[in-house]
């Protein structure tokens, strides 16, 4: 990653013991200031899903570090994980992350609920991932 350094200590974080992953803080290098956090989350328990999320402080919105991270996301869930499918779940309103996510290669799924809010529901599978109609390297 060019923009951004991620920070994996987060010792409290239960999904790193239960999973081998979880969320990441994300670090300016310029700066060591802590602009946000992305990561998989395993929901496969209560709702069948890897998540995909990401938060960023609004200052910080606008550079690409969404798409950065997802894109760190993506490759290891399915290269490194062997994952089959990753979900992305947008509030309704967000059309940014809507972006960010149909410019990895996401579909739209279904609207539904996420943290009871109204919520986009995004997919992206492996096959679609490993079809190489994604060139990553040009986002």
């Amino acid at each position: 990653m060019d923009y951004i350094v991620c920070v994996i200590g987060i010792s409290d974080y239960d999904h790193y013991k239960k999973f081998g992953y979880g969320r990441w803080l994300v670090v300016l290098k310029e700066t060591n200031e802590s602009i946000g956090w992305y990561g998989l989350k395993n929901q496969l328990e209560d709702l069948g899903i890897i998540d995909l999320g990401y938060r960023f402080m609004k200052k910080y919105w606008g550079n690409g570090y969404a798409t950065e991270a997802a894109k760190v996301c993506l490759d290891w869930g399915f290269r490194e994980a062997g994952m089959n499918e990753i979900i992305g779940r947008v509030a309704i309103g967000n059309a940014a992350s809507d972006r960010v996510l149909e410019k990895l290669g996401f579909s739209f799924e279904k609207l539904e609920e996420c943290e009871h809010h109204p919520a986009r529901w995004f997919k992206l599978t492996s096959a679609q991932w490993k079809s190489g109609r994604i060139d990553y390297s040009e986002i």
